[in-house]
């Protein structure tokens, strides 16, 4: 088990992550977790809990031999640089990524070999009913994953893909929650245009969408029979899937989708090209 975690970057993210694994049976001590914020004042707060404070990325990573990097993409390359800069030797240290699009190999070629697990995780770990996409290389042992895995589990729900997945799973449940949102914002508004003036439109629509989703995950039925089970022939349902069908929402959706993982692959290449052999 994993003596020591370091947090470089504090940010929405690491500190929900923090939250969940500092508290309840089981939890992490501050006093055994060393933060490191570029803007070092957004983290008084957290250092009057117990938390220790480093003063330079290479300082935290020296500290810790788990890992968590709260940067985002563009700010790797100044990082890992400055990490690898100060010759501390990263290979008994295990580095965790939620970087869109950063890989695997790019992080751990920069830092001369260490193990490197990169997560995909989405907003709703906040209130630890968040997705985790979670994948690793071959530097990291089973046992190892394992814990990291069961310290993510606190934040929500944790899904092993293969790396060759993580840019579509940022697709599929990471950036995913804004679409949801997105959709209960045009259902509420379009109705208002139906003509309720409910001033709770938009907490019924919330609570719709939880039901909804709630149903699929307990009835064990798959999403077009739940679907057929409130569709009616020649009733209003029917009317209105008919619209989706004539404006193409699936089509919609896939397009949108595709964009977020192109997106997800640019922001890695961007920020850490991959060395070529």
């Amino acid at each position: 088990m994993f003596k020591k975690l370091s947090v470089i970057g504090v940010g929405n993210i690491a500190r929900a992550f923090l939250s969940a694994v500092t508290t309840g049976d089981g939890a992490l001590s501050p006093a055994d977790i060393t933060l490191c914020n570029r803007t070092p004042e957004h983290i008084d707060d957290l250092i009057r809990q117990g938390f220790s404070r480093a003063l330079t990325p290479g300082e935290a990573f020296a500290s810790g031999d788990l890992v968590f990097f709260g940067v985002k993409p563009q700010n790797y390359p100044a990082v890992l640089s400055e990490i690898a800069a100060t010759g501390c030797s990263a290979q008994k240290k295990t580095v965790v990524t939620p970087a869109a699009g950063v890989t695997l190999s790019s992080v751990s070629d920069r830092l001369g070999g260490c193990g490197v697990v990169r997560i995909m995780p989405n907003t709703p770990i906040k209130i630890r009913r968040g997705v985790i996409a979670v994948c690793k290389n071959e530097l990291v042992s089973d046992r190892d994953f394992q814990n990291i895995c069961r310290l993510l589990s606190r934040c929500g729900s944790v899904y092993r893909v293969e790396e060759a997945e993580m840019d579509g799973m940022t697709a599929a449940t990471s950036s995913a929650t804004a679409y949801v949102y997105r959709f209960i914002r045009a259902i509420t508004e379009a109705g208002r245009s139906c003509g309720v003036e409910l001033p709770q439109l938009e907490k019924a629509v919330a609570e719709t969408f939880i039901g909804a989703a709630e149903l699929l995950l307990t009835s064990g039925r798959p999403a077009e029979e739940l679907i057929a089970a409130v569709r009616s022939p020649n009733g209003t349902t029917e009317q209105a899937l008919a619209a989706f069908d004539r404006l193409g929402l699936e089509r919609i959706v896939e397009e949108a989708m595709l964009a977020c993982k192109d997106r997800a692959a640019e922001l890695g290449r961007e920020a850490l090209p991959e060395k070529k052999a």
